[in-house]
């Protein structure tokens, strides 16, 4: 059980550097393409409130 809980720990934690490198290259590509701010706006809280959900259960688990 104890090792399942690490598991998820580290697979959570990795989703949260993928989806910040994910909005870093987001964010850069609608720098030089005017058209990609609104998929980036539409798309931010939604990978924000899912990183943060992640992180607190993560919390709650420890």
């Amino acid at each position: 059980m104890r090792s399942l809980l690490t598991i998820l720990c580290f697979l959570s934690f990795g989703y949260m550097f993928i989806s910040t490198y994910f909005l870093l290259r987001l964010s850069l590509a609608s720098m030089m393409m005017p058209g990609m701010i609104d998929l980036f706006s539409y798309y931010l809280p939604y990978f924000l409130s899912l990183s943060l959900s992640l992180s607190i259960s993560v919390c709650v688990c420890f």
